[in-house]
């Protein structure tokens, strides 16, 4: 799911880029220049280019050079995606607590891929506690503010992990939610 996202992202800079110029080369270049100059958008987009390997040799410690530069400014799709190379082990050692601590601060943005992917992490225990209700409330939040499904995997993520819970639980997540929520209006 990280990498449609990613790819959709990545077809929409290129098309503002090659709007700009038709030299593959010079797109790149000018990306590299402008995340040089500390542009967060730029450097989320070269860590996709390394991670990729679009016009340069895939490189994943270069990548996560690149969202890291981004992400710690607040860049929740890079914050997501270094979540996922710690989660993966590319670029990294694979770390799922720091996986996590990624992934919430982009999900506690408001990035629904973000806040499905820590669903799964507290759906599996991994980087956290297993918790069914937690992964049930990301999962809920994911869903709230997503126009897709992802293809019905949302919704089916749903079902497992509800099917686990008591009422009692489904209603305490379904009212943490709405209190996160509330925060971002």
């Amino acid at each position: 799911m990280r990498r449609i996202v990613s790819s959709i992202i990545i077809l929409l800079f290129l098309t503002v880029l090659t709007a700009q110029s038709e030299d593959v080369v010079s797109d790149f270049e000018s990306t590299k220049f402008k995340a040089e100059q500390g542009d967060a958008l730029a450097q989320y987009i070269l860590g996709l280019y390394y991670e990729d390997g679009q016009g340069v040799i895939q490189d994943y410690e270069e990548a996560v050079k690149w969202y890291r530069l981004a992400a710690e400014q607040g860049n929740a799709v890079a914050q997501n995606n270094l979540g996922f190379c710690y989660k993966d082990g590319e670029g990294v050692i694979q770390d799922y607590e720091e996986a996590v601590k990624w992934i919430r601060l982009a999900a506690e943005q408001g990035n629904e891929v973000a806040q499905n992917n820590l669903g799964l992490c507290y759906e599996h225990g991994e980087g956290v506690i297993q918790d069914y209700k937690e992964a049930y409330k990301w999962y809920l939040l994911a869903y709230s503010g997503s126009s897709l499904d992802y293809y019905g995997l949302l919704s089916g993520a749903k079902y497992r992990v509800k099917k686990e819970l008591t009422q009692s639980k489904i209603e305490g997540a379904i009212i943490e939610a709405k209190e996160i929520e509330k925060g971002w209006e």
